[in-house]
């Protein structure tokens, strides 16, 4: 395997923190090892400065506008400091997890010059999923893998079953939609990406969050639209209902599909479960896009470890202000106000005129990576109401892989259009 994706491999598996297949591990209280990725990020800017390349391609809109993402992220940890008291340290501290996105950049100038190795690594990030996942069962099963502070309390019984816990969940919906997209493209229907596509759904279903298998639905629907396999799909869907039948006769309240879907219309109607949570989380989003609805306050770049006070009521007011999980687009509203929103609406909108562009020129040849590519775009748009793929290390980061991804096939369709 090439050195580059080795280096990319590698840098991958860091920002899962290793799957949680070591203890968690601090340096003087200032760092993680989990950290590490972030070095490795910048000793990838650092070759790309060192290393003269020949064909520089232009990281075009979407570079632009991480460019000013990073901007705004150096605005909101002064605004930080201005409004909480904090230091600046302690803001760039806090505000190093945003910096995944410079992955975007490594991606373009250092990593893959064609398609064929861009490809080979995809296929290597769904067998590191296939390999986190097994570990997840053994681990669901009764033998201790993973380290990780309180780990049980994660595993509820939702809808009569435990859940199962996945560190890496994210890269597991990256690698569905990339098997899935390889597997329609195929004439011959590869047997390896299929069992792969409904090994990962299996999985996700005894993880049972709802909003990521909605989303990963909607992303395979279109899939099968764009590839124009309206029978496959009905064939498909003609299976699942009548699975889901067959286990809700045979299963009843035990039915894993069912009661994944019917606990969530109840939780969402009744405002229960975790609904009820992020109800009131909502209500805290709105009343802070009130009083800074323009660029925000600066509490994308809060450090709540270091959030002095002595009242434990202020703290968990702070905390729930700050909060970045468990909500997408209301916690991106909040922390960033209308420039985010205008932020957010350009880079979906550049997003989906690239993938279309792609899908037209293709037309009835379409690529797997062009699947994936339109598959993962509709996954993030609709699970973005439950899932923060913007603010979170792991899910940021492989959005930032699929950024690049989607601009280098752009550049590469450009560059083709101009030799014809």
């Amino acid at each position: 395997m090439p050195l580059k994706q080795i280096y990319f491999l590698w840098t991958s598996v860091l920002f899962f923190n290793l799957f949680y297949l070591i203890p968690k591990v601090s340096v003087l209280k200032l760092f993680h090892m989990r950290d590490i990725g972030f070095i490795f990020l910048f000793m990838g800017l650092f070759c790309i400065l060192l290393k003269p390349i020949k064909v520089k391609p232009k990281p075009g809109i979407i570079g632009l506008l991480l460019i000013i993402y990073f901007l705004m992220i150096g605005i909101h940890i002064s605004l930080s400091s201005i409004h909480y008291h904090q230091s600046i340290i302690d803001g760039m501290a806090a505000a190093r997890s945003q910096f995944t996105y410079l992955i975007f950049f490594i991606f373009l100038y250092f990593l893959f010059e064609n398609r064929v190795a861009l490809e080979k690594c995809l296929d290597w990030l769904a067998i590191i999923a296939v390999a986190t996942s097994v570990i997840s069962i053994l681990h669901y099963l009764g033998v201790s893998l993973h380290y990780r502070e309180k780990f049980e309390d994660w595993e509820v019984v939702r809808s009569g079953i435990r859940r199962i816990f996945i560190p890496g969940l994210a890269l597991i919906h990256f690698s569905l939609v990339w098997c899935f997209s390889n597997w329609i493209a195929s004439d011959k229907r590869k047997t390896l990406y299929g069992i792969a596509t409904v090994f990962f759904w299996a999985v996700l279903f005894f993880h049972q969050s709802r909003g990521q298998i909605i989303g990963l639905m909607a992303a395979t629907l279109v899939i099968f639209l764009i590839a124009r396999k309206i029978k496959l799909f009905v064939v498909f869907f003609s299976i699942g209902i009548l699975a889901a039948v067959i286990l809700n006769l045979t299963m009843k309240e035990e039915n894993l599909i069912m009661t994944t879907f019917s606990s969530s219309i109840t939780d969402v109607r009744e405002g229960s479960g975790t609904w009820e949570g992020r109800l009131h989380q909502m209500d805290t989003d709105f009343e802070e896009f009130k009083e800074h609805p323009l660029i925000g306050s600066g509490l994308v770049t809060v450090r709540i470890s270091k959030f002095e006070t002595t009242n434990k009521i202020e703290y968990l007011k702070m905390a729930a202000k700050a909060r970045k999980e468990d909500l997408g687009y209301t916690h991106w509203i909040k922390m960033f106000g209308i420039a985010g929103i205008i932020w957010l609406a350009m880079l979906y909108f550049f997003s989906f005129k690239y993938c279309y562009r792609l899908i037209k020129t293709e037309k009835k040849n379409v690529s797997p990576l062009v699947f994936f590519c339109t598959g993962y775009l509709i996954f993030v748009v609709v699970s973005g109401v439950t899932l923060n793929h913007f603010m979170i290390a792991d899910k940021s980061y492989l959005l930032a892989v699929f950024l690049a991804i989607l601009v280098f096939l752009e550049k590469e369709r450009k560059r083709n259009l101009k030799l014809y």
